[in-house]
Formats: C-alpha cells, sequence, structure tokens
C-alpha cells in the first residue's frame, strides 16, 4: 500500500518536517499495528521513545490484527483527555 504519513504536534519538530512536507511510505498489505510503528521508527529513528497512536483516515486503528487499507497513516504523539 502506498499511503501518506502525517505527523502532529511536536512530532513534526522531531521529525524534522513541515506540515507542508508531503511524505509518503509503502507499507506492505496484512501488516499489523506494531509492524506500521516500527517502521515509522526505522524511517524516522527519533520518535523510538515516545508512545506513538496511529490513525488511518481519520480513524484510530486497532492494535491487533493487521491494519484495513487506507491512504493517510497519522501519526499522533502521547496525550491525555480530562
Amino acid at each position: 500500500m502506498h499511503v501518506r504519513v502525517t505527523f502532529f504536534g511536536p512530532l513534526l519538530e522531531l521529525a524534522e518536517l513541515s506540515q507542508l512536507d508531503k511524505i509518503e511510505i509503502e507499507i506492505p498489505e496484512g501488516i499489523t499495528y506494531t509492524d506500521a510503528l516500527n517502521l515509522i521508527v526505522e524511517r524516522w529513528p527519533v520518535l523510538s521513545s515516545y508512545s506513538l497512536t496511529l490513525a488511518g483516515d481519520g480513524t484510530f486503528l486497532k492494535r491487533m490484527g493487521p491494519l484495513p487499507k487506507i491512504k493517510e497513516l497519522a501519526v499522533f504523539p502521547p496525550f491525555a483527555g480530562g
């Protein structure tokens, strides 16, 4: 799958990107959430110490099983609600 990757919050600066950067990566069909995270960290090792959350096409992804077919992968930093 050819996927556009978007980073949010401080991850943009850490990955040395701007909101205008168009980042696309190839991820294998049937890849798991954990494997997708590993691909992100391989490409941007500075993110390895963060607990990242992934969303695909505007929906937070399940951490179990293969990822659905998506066009955009959003990478979020740790966050808390309240």
